[in-house]
């Protein structure tokens, strides 16, 4: 294992991992789709149980929405709720290739009304995405966040070939966004599989005949991925995975992880984010820790705060029971959109660049970290 005392809470990290990395200043359009439509035309873009794109399609597609969106009102609300799927997400780089500033929520979800969405993104750090928080309050992500956020967790998980990278996760959550994003950074494929209730088959499939090399669920989808250890499954995800990457908010049972490792024989990741953020930490295939949620990913940095403050505090995390991580890092959303913006709460989050997450957690002599509940 590497070791480093920088920025990073951990004395251990996974051997050529960068630890930083900057952040390229372009709009997101055209590094997930335009430059590989040039690049890699004919390579599958993005895949769902009904239909698929190439880049070239995608970029094709994506040009098409973008015009009709540019001949829209700058003041017109720009909702963007489609289905799961290829549909869903070419509304979004559509959007995102029009420079207009659009929300994203699940279908038949109320929309709080923020900022004006639908106007004019000029700069990559302005707000171009406004995503529900759990909160229930719009935070804007700029086209500057999500490439931060795709690059970071592509390159914590050291995606250096472009492989297949399979979402059971809704496109309108930020676990489904980079399921998205990080692939499409890459080069490679983004195959997302519906609705992730009952999606067993549909990942088995998926995982098959696409080659994933991740695979992205949530944590509560874990005892139906090996309840009976289904053979297809556990085949499929044997001969192709790198790491089945689970989702979770809370403290979870490593009794099931361990049980999952065992049944499926692949590395059982898990990560850590807020709509805010992206993701937070996360565990890599090299080294975790079945009751650890893992590390922070690259870019991130996380420092301890007190609980009742938010106050960053000028203490290591060893000599702390548990504390309120703070964090700061490029893919750390743009603000919170509209009047929220001035709520007293909410803008106490951010004190001289440092993230308030309202999250519990706890740090060991390995330099592992564990969500603790509040």
């Amino acid at each position: 294992m590497g070791k480093t005392i920088a920025i990073n809470p951990s004395w251990y990290w996974p051997d050529e991992i960068p630890r930083l990395l900057g952040v390229p200043p372009f709009f997101c359009e055209r590094l997930i789709a335009e430059r590989w439509a040039r690049r890699r035309p004919d390579v599958v873009a993005v895949v769902d149980e009904e239909r698929s794109l190439t880049y070239a399609e995608l970029w094709s597609r994506a040009q098409a929405i973008a015009k009709q969106l540019g001949e829209r009102p700058e003041t017109e609300r720009l909702v963007l709720c489609g289905p799961l799927g290829v549909e869903g997400l070419l509304e979004l780089v559509g959007a995102l290739t029009a420079r207009r500033r659009a929300v994203l929520l699940a279908p038949g979800g109320e929309d709080p009304c923020g900022a004006a969405a639908g106007s004019k993104v000029a700069d990559v750090h302005e707000p171009a995405l406004e995503l529900l928080s759990a909160e229930g309050i719009l935070a804007g992500h700029s086209h500057y966040s999500l490439l931060s956020g795709a690059l970071s967790l592509g390159a914590f998980l050291g995606l250096q070939e472009p492989r297949a990278w399979l979402s059971a996760m809704p496109l309108w959550s930020w676990e489904g966004l980079y399921g998205a994003l990080v692939p499409l950074y890459a080069g490679a494929t983004a195959i997302l599989c519906g609705d992730p209730q009952g999606a067993t088959d549909a990942i088995a499939h998926a995982v098959d005949e696409h080659a994933a090399a991740y695979a992205l669920a949530p944590f509560e989808m874990l005892r139906e991925l090996t309840r009976g250890r289904p053979r297809r499954l556990a085949d499929s995800i044997k001969r192709n995975l790198d790491g089945l990457i689970l989702s979770t908010e809370r403290p979870f049972a490593a009794g099931d992880r361990r049980k999952a490792r065992k049944a499926l024989d692949v590395p059982i990741l898990t990560t850590f984010g807020l709509t805010e953020t992206g993701p937070i930490l996360a565990s890599h295939p090299s080294w975790y820790v079945d009751e650890s949620v893992g590390i922070p990913v690259t870019n991130v940095e996380v420092q301890p705060a007190n609980p009742q403050t938010g106050e960053p505090l000028d203490t290591n995390w060893e000599l702390l029971d548990h504390a309120s991580m703070v964090i700061r890092a490029p893919q750390l959303m743009a603000g919170y959109a509209g009047a929220a913006a001035e709520d007293e709460r909410l803008s106490a989050r951010m004190r001289d660049g440092w993230f308030e997450t309202w999250a519990l957690a706890s740090f060991d002599a390995n330099g592992m970290m564990y969500l603790v509940d509040g």
